[in-house]
């Protein structure tokens, strides 16, 4: 497409003037190429050598002057514009929403608030720069140029010393000297900011100035009151997770277990076999479900048995197999059957049913297949007495028979929660079952939630510690110049049979294509320790939803999930600096536009404040992301971020054990994706205070148990990563990245040759977790997704965007379409109108939405819906405003009885009478004097 600048060049050959103004937009030509079209530095001089513009205006369409462009996106036209006598005394402010500040300021002052070097460099040399200005000029709350230059903003400094030495070479040290000491209507001087913040750089600076009053101040903040007079939203009250989770799994197997007596006394005519509690399912396969019962051995024990094989050495795919065995008495026919059952875990696979005319040759075949199988006795198979044998089954430890799958919460039927409704929304994300049970799938496990032993975790990251030494090894012998082939295979025959103890303790179910695998390198290990890391969290989540379970009757589930988190919640507010701050860096470090910031938490998690202590001055402190999946966070925010357990300190992954951080937005969020559709559009970070200290900058993988000495944790050197010349420093001088993203300059080696990025992004490492403090916690949305049924599509706008005609009525039928019409014409009301002006109340505060629609979010007027919700949005708008005024409608209409299916019923979209009979404007019922046909 032509762009205006290519469409202006004609006329500007013609003699055309700059300065002619574009009647469509008021602003002249040459502002509609510069701020329009984002002209390219060579076109711009180009143009200003041809002609002379008029630089002194305000842009009417985006609020700026072209001084303020240029500072904003390209300082290097600022002395083209200085040199046409473009006046840095006009304030302006570009018209753009979420700005860390919206007032209209002169030059110096963007330039200031920008931090950017090169401008200001320019405007202090320039003859037509700070030359023409009044440098003692106050605005009005009574700030100086040195207010702006010590504390930009409420609670941030960028802690630019260049921008403070500039002035003072400009000023006379009176003139100086006054600046520093200007109070503003807040009571407050530059020095007496400076005395408040803890980076060091512009105190250093100013300290000869400072007086006693300001040293007495900067020795009282500290880091350690900082923060502490949060408000949270919710007490924490006193709970036992594991004690009440451990009650709520009983308390599942005993209903299981009433249901199975019920079911036991119906199958004998009301009245309990002796036995029934010995009663074992029976595998349906079998179709002996209903004529059968598996039968009881000499120590009261059922003959029923899960077996499993795991061989990472066998065929291509390796073996990943169940064996299930059941002796079944066949009641109706008195005949008994060995039943057998085998395949690759996760498949139903192959069977075998074998009568016996005899108990006795029955149990004989039973015993004599189990121990063909294991290599022990049937009497041997207790844990204590069992001996795993090569190339043989194994008993299943985790028998599922007395495991009930963990259920989802329905809040419905629960106590209502004592918090906030942004905050009850963002916990139900965290607590949605069947997230948590698909990551389960995905992670191909097959155990209830909740009922993974912690010390199979432990033993399984031990397991994985020692496979990481072996594959070290492995990793050597195959490099080495003496290569031995012989000493590689037993290598690789060590690493199978560690592979095959790991994979027996870690249930596993099988992709058809992958099939299970040996651990013989560094990245299918790094893949199995996340998949463990993930299970250890998602198993936390896990209980603390079953303790909320079980404590429901007389507390909301939410609000003792709040509580089992350990962490002290405050919201941060979407008009405050701090939350301008969070989405500036978002999306600066975002080089999408496609996520918008929902909601930001502060958090203080009991304990960390003692444990971040020691490194609360560490003059390297960074915001930084961490991203992970809805299903992970109760897992994390009641254990804490972790490196690995202690009994099992290493990981698979680039940089060794540690966790891992991020400056890009981009990067983190990736780990935050969702595949569940109840939660598909949202993603969940954190931003973490993280004490780096003097990083170890790594440009390849290289695996560290610790930082190096001398280092206090290991920076991945990434291609790309924000401006660190305009990030902010926090009061307490905690550093917070604020972009734009810029490509780095490669590094290069002792002979001068370029080191090639192993990352497109920067990654930090911190091995020791004290060094991690959560911040905040952070909801996005993408906004390609439909706030309402979670589908990703193209025409997604905010229900304040939303147009309609009058044909825009889904779900309603051509009759009650025809007379919602005529009665809105009649009233002169158009669909649009009424749309805007009742949606509020009539759906959004009644919260009549959830009756067709289960949003992850509360819904609101600024929420962004696709197009069919939008029109069904319009439906419940205009079906509640007739419901409201139905004493103006006519008798004949407001009459009629409603239809049973109300607005389900199909049949009112193809049989005129039955839609003129009833009305359909109402909900499905159970019932009716004539509910009609569908």
């Amino acid at each position: 497409m032509k762009t205006y600048t290519a469409a202006a060049v004609p006329l500007l050959r013609h003699n055309a003037s700059v300065d002619d103004v574009d009647a469509k937009t008021g602003a002249t030509i040459y502002y509609r190429c510069l701020f329009k079209q984002n002209m390219l530095f060579r076109e711009h001089r180009k143009l200003l050598e041809r002609q002379h513009p008029n630089v002194n205006l305000i842009d009417p369409i985006t609020g700026q002057t072209p001084l303020e462009y240029a500072i904003r996106n390209n300082p290097e036209l600022v002395t083209g514009l200085l040199n046409l006598n473009a006046d840095p005394n006009i304030k302006s402010c570009i018209n753009e929403e979420n700005l860390l500040s919206d007032k209209p300021v002169n030059a110096l002052v963007h330039a200031v608030m920008l931090n950017s070097v090169e401008a200001l460099k320019i405007l202090f040399e320039h003859p037509n720069g700070v030359t023409t200005m009044d440098l003692t000029e106050t605005d009005d709350e009574h700030r100086s140029i040195l207010h702006v230059i010590v504390s930009p903003y409420k609670s941030a400094t960028y802690d630019n010393v260049e921008a403070f030495k500039m002035l003072q070479q400009y000023l006379s040290p009176e003139a100086l000297e006054s600046l520093i000491n200007q109070k503003d209507i807040y009571g407050k001087s530059p020095a007496d900011y400076v005395a408040s913040q803890k980076s060091s750089k512009l105190y250093d600076v100013l300290s000869p100035y400072l007086t006693q009053t300001s040293e007495t101040q900067r020795q009282s903040s500290s880091h350690d009151t900082e923060d502490m007079d949060v408000d949270p939203v919710h007490e924490l009250l006193p709970v036992d997770v594991h004690g009440d989770a451990d009650l709520q799994k009983r308390k599942l197997e005993l209903e299981d277990l009433k249901k199975k007596e019920e079911e036991a006394k119906l199958l004998n005519g009301g009245v309990l076999p002796d036995d029934w509690d010995k009663k074992v399912e029976i595998e349906p396969q079998s179709q002996l479900a209903q004529v059968g019962k598996v039968l009881i051995d000499a120590n009261d024990e059922p003959y029923d048995i899960l077996l499993n094989k795991t061989d990472v050495r066998r065929g291509y795919h390796g073996i990943n197999m169940f064996y299930k065995m059941q002796l079944i008495h066949n009641t109706i026919q008195d005949i008994y059957f060995v039943w057998t059952r085998w395949g690759q875990i996760g498949e139903e696979g192959m069977h075998q049913r074998t009568p016996f005319q005899s108990k006795e040759e029955a149990e004989n075949e039973f015993k004599k297949i189990f121990k063909s199988k294991t290599g022990n006795n049937w009497e041997n198979r207790s844990i204590e007495e069992f001996v795993e044998k090569d190339d043989r089954f194994v008993v299943t430890r985790n028998v599922h028979n007395r495991q009930v799958p963990l259920k989802p919460i329905d809040f419905k039927k629960c106590s209502p929660s004592k918090l906030p409704l942004s905050l009850q929304a963002t916990l139900k994300l965290f607590c949605d079952v069947t997230s948590m049970k698909q990551v389960m799938l995905d992670k191909d496990t097959d155990i209830p939630l909740g009922y993974l032993d912690r010390s199979v975790i432990e033993e399984g990251y031990q397991t994985l510690c020692n496979i990481r030494e072996a594959v070290n090894e492995l990793t050597a012998a195959q490099n080495s110049l003496d290569y031995d082939y012989r000493v590689v295979k037993d290598m690789r025959e060590r690493l199978a049979t560690m592979s095959n103890h790991y994979f027996r303790k870690i249930p596993y179910r099988n992709e058809k294509l992958r099939g299970i695998q040996s651990i013989t390198t560094k990245e299918i290990l790094q893949e199995e320790t996340r998949r463990l890391e993930n299970l250890r969290y998602l198993n936390g989540g896990a209980n603390i939803i079953l303790a909320a379970q079980y404590r429901a009757e007389i507390r909301s589930p939410l609000d003792y999930c709040y509580s089992a988190l350990g962490c002290n919640w405050a919201e941060v507010g979407k008009g405050s600096e701090e939350f301008l701050r969070i989405n500036n860096y978002l999306h600066q470090s975002g080089r999408t536009e496609n996520y918008e910031l929902m909601n930001v938490w502060s958090l203080d998690k009991v304990g960390q404040r003692e444990r971040f202590k020691p490194f609360s001055q560490n003059s390297n402190r960074m915001l930084l992301w961490h991203g992970s999946r809805f299903s992970n966070y109760l897992g994390i925010l009641s254990q804490g971020l972790r490196v690995a357990p202690v009994e099992a300190p290493c990981t698979g992954y680039m940089f060794g054990k540690g966790v891992y951080f991020a400056d890009m937005f981009d990067k983190s969020v990736g780990y935050s994706i969702n595949d569940s559709n109840a939660t598909r559009g949202y993603s969940c970070l954190l931003l973490c205070e993280v004490a780096l200290g003097d990083m170890f900058e790594a440009t390849e993988a290289k695996y560290m148990e610790s930082a190096p000495d001398g280092f206090l944790s290991t920076k991945g050197l990434g291609r790309y990563g924000p401006d660190f010349r305009k990030a902010l420093h926090d009061n307490d001088g905690l550093i917070i990245p604020q972009g734009p993203v810029i490509e780095r300059a490669a590094k290069l080696d002792s002979k001068k040759r370029k080191i090639e990025f192993s990352l497109n992004h920067n990654e930090y490492i911190v091995y020791n977790v004290d060094q991690i403090r959560l911040k905040y916690i952070v909801l996005v949305k993408d906004h390609n997704y439909c706030s309402l049924c979670n589908k990703e599509g193209s025409e997604i706008k905010h229900l304040s965007e939303l147009k309609f005609g009058n044909d825009h009525l889904a779900g309603f039928n051509s009759f009650e379409q025809c007379v919602a019409n005529s009665f809105l014409r009649y009233n002169g009301i158009s669909m649009n109108n009424l749309f805007h002006e009742r949606v509020k109340d009539l759906v959004i505060e009644t919260n009549a939405y959830e009756r067709s629609w289960s949003p992850s979010m509360p819904l609101s007027y600024d929420s962004k819906v696709c197009s069919g919700c939008g029109t069904k949005l319009l439906s419940m708008v205009v079906s509640e405003y007739l419901r409201l005024n139905a004493q103006k409608l006519p008798t004949e209409l407001t009459s009629r009885p409603d239809c049973w299916y109300g607005d389900k019923c199909r049949t009112q979209h193809n049989n005129l009478a039955h839609s003129v009979h009833y009305n359909h404007l109402c909900q499905q019922t159970v019932g009716g004097s004539n509910p009609g046909t569908s």
